[in-house]
């Protein structure tokens, strides 16, 4: 039979056993190391140099790894500067290029002074309405004074072998070269039918040739022009002159 005494001795058993279950079970589970939980994100400071990122960081991570150690950063992390450091002797300054300075050549009064084209050329054949007394240039026309600008320009521009030079009624300049002339030809019908062909206008120099007869023409000696020509057109002085070269 089950007595009272067998019972109590049962019962001091049972809690011996589960006071040494839980002795048992606390000193297992506190030889088992807690993980810490580790934030990897890490959030570099403002202007923070790249170096004392790196001692944060695996300073942290020793932090993580053992909580109770008291790590201590291996150097202290460096201050952030924003100014430069000077060195007066590592920098005085770029080199001076050495180079040859030439010196432009003294102008002449009449270089220096401002270009007015009313200058007579050296050596200029005729004498322009500028050269003229003040009582005939009075009497110069506009188109007149055309012939000179564009005679002048001509002759400084090199061509020179021109004795005057005349302006027609649609406005173009034709210089007068030398043993040269304009014609124009036009053909009559002779009493037998046949064409002969005449010179029925020409300009040039002044006694360069003389027509004597209807049907003459001017000898081989002399250059001919025929003013339907391109070059027979002759010149227009606005598109020649520029504006500051106009009358």
């Amino acid at each position: 039979m089950f007595n009272k005494k067998t019972g109590i001795l049962w019962g001091i058993l049972l809690v011996v056993l589960f006071m040494g279950l839980g002795i048992f079970y606390n000193q297992h589970r506190n030889s088992q190391p807690i993980e810490p939980v580790i934030v990897y994100k890490y959030t570099e400071p403002p202007g923070r140099p790249l170096k004392s990122v790196k001692i944060e960081s695996e300073y942290q991570e020793a932090i993580a790894s053992d909580p109770e150690s008291e790590l201590e950063p291996a150097e202290p992390l460096p201050s952030v500067t924003t100014e430069m450091p000077q060195n007066d002797a590592a920098f005085e300054g770029f080199p001076e290029l050495e180079v040859d300075v030439v010196e432009p050549a003294p102008l002449s009064p009449e270089e220096a002074a401002p270009f007015n084209f009313k200058t007579t050329p050296e050596g200029y054949p005729l004498i322009p309405y500028w050269d003229q007394p003040a009582e005939r240039q009075k009497n110069w026309s506009y188109d007149h004074k055309l012939i000179d600008h564009v005679l002048v320009k001509l002759w400084r521009e090199g061509v020179q072998n021109f004795e005057g030079g005349s302006i027609d009624d649609t406005g173009r300049v034709r210089p007068h070269y030398t043993n040269t002339l304009y014609v124009a030809w036009d053909a009559s019908t002779l009493s037998d039918g046949t064409q002969r062909p005449y010179v029925s206008y020409f300009l040039g120099p002044v006694g360069v040739w003389r027509k004597e007869d209807f049907f003459d023409v001017p000898p081989p000696s002399i250059h001919l022009i025929d003013v339907n020509s391109p070059e027979g057109q002759g010149i227009d002085p606005y598109t020649f002159l520029t504006s500051t070269e106009l009358p």
